[in-house]
C-alpha cells in the first residue's frame, strides 16, 4: 500500500473535481472547497461564491466552457500533512453550437494543500495568466 500515492491521488482528484464544478456551475462547491482557503486573492466560502455568482456569465445555467487540467505536479511535503501542486489549466468556451469552441485563456495554478482530519483540503490557489483570448462572453468585469 502507497500511502503518498493515494495523498497524490486525492490531490489531483480535488484539482479535476474544481474544474468539473466551475463547468457545471456549481458554484456553491467551488467555494465549499476555499471554505478555509484563498482562492486568487479571495478568502473563504463567502468570499469566493459572491465572486463566481457576480463574474461568470451563464447561458441557460452553463457558463459553456470546459477546463482542461493538464501537467500536474503534485509534491507532499515531508511532514505528510501539506502538499503543492502546480498544474496548466486550458478554458475552451463555445457559447452557440453553430460556433466553434474557442479558447479562451491558457494559465497555471499553483496550489497549497493541508490534510485536515485525515481529508486533503484546499489552503490556497494562484492563478497566473499567460495567455488570454477573448473573455467577454465568459466573465464580467
Amino acid at each position: 500500500m502507497c500511502t503518498k500515492c493515494d495523498d497524490i491521488h486525492a490531490i489531483e482528484h480535488l484539482i479535476f473535481e474544481y474544474a468539473r464544478l466551475i463547468d457545471s456551475a456549481q458554484f456553491t462547491e467551488v467555494a465549499e472547497l476555499f471554505r478555509d482557503a484563498t482562492w486568487f486573492g479571495q478568502e473563504g466560502y463567502d468570499h469566493v461564491l459572491e465572486w463566481f455568482q457576480t463574474r461568470v456569465i451563464l447561458y441557460d445555467g452553463s457558463p459553456r466552457t470546459q477546463h482542461t487540467v493538464t501537467n500536474v505536479d503534485v509534491t507532499v511535503l515531508p511532514d505528510g500533512d501539506t502538499a503543492t501542486a502546480h498544474s496548466y489549466i486550458t478554458v475552451i468556451q463555445q457559447v452557440r453550437t453553430e460556433e466553434p469552441p474557442t479558447i479562451i485563456t491558457a494559465n497555471f495554478y499553483d496550489d497549497t494543500f493541508a490534510k485536515v482530519d485525515g481529508e486533503w483540503r484546499f489552503r490556497s490557489r494562484q492563478i497566473t495568466r499567460r495567455l488570454v483570448g477573448d473573455m467577454d462572453r465568459h466573465r464580467r468585469a
